[in-house]
């Protein structure tokens, strides 16, 4: 994150200038060509994965682009032993394994983005739940705490009470901030 305490903006690193290539391939697509390949005869090895060729930027950009996003590309040194190109020949897996991937990359971002959209609707109402057992149990504690000594113990647990509701909201409201960006 940019050091600006103003600043919202993200950085995303990416190595070198962008242009060497990858080719991505979603997961349940891998799943399936190893699947076969180990239901197979086949004991040399085959490569699994997507032949569609795609540099660094263009992912990089794809991905802002899905997740509406505005943070920003940050450029860092290319690794010396970081190969140019990737680029999977899957014509073994295609004649012995009758497999190739299904899932193209705006639908596996697609799928990725709500993944992880769940995991967050899923987090903030953990919190949220772990929230209110707290305050719960802060209530329930300091019911059955009469002399000054504990309403001193009070007054600690008030204050962590405090900071962690503190917490929890700042918390929460970034996850919003993204759920946003993600339903956006």
């Amino acid at each position: 994150k940019e050091s600006s305490a103003a600043s919202d903006v993200y950085k995303r690193q990416v190595y070198g200038n962008g242009s060497q290539t990858r080719s991505f391939c979603f997961v349940t697509d891998l799943v399936e060509g190893i699947f076969r390949l180990l239901m197979s005869e086949q004991h040399e090895p085959v490569n699994i994965g997507n032949p569609n060729e795609m540099t660094i930027r263009q992912m990089a950009d794809k991905i802002l682009q899905a997740t509406q996003s505005d943070s920003k590309i940050v450029y860092v040194p290319l690794p010396e032993d970081d190969p140019k190109t990737r680029q999977p020949n899957i014509t073994l897996a295609k004649r012995i394994l009758n497999w190739e991937p299904k899932v193209n990359l705006d639908e596996g971002l697609e799928s990725t983005k709500e993944y992880f959209k769940q995991k967050l609707l899923n987090w903030k109402n953990e919190l949220l739940k772990e929230s209110s057992q707290t305050l719960n149990n802060l209530q329930n504690e300091n019911e059955s705490k009469p002399d000054l000594t504990d309403r001193a113990s009070e007054e600690i647990d008030r204050t962590f009470e405090l900071r962690t509701r503190d917490r929890e909201r700042k918390l929460i409201n970034k996850i919003d901030s993204a759920l946003q960006r993600i339903n956006d």
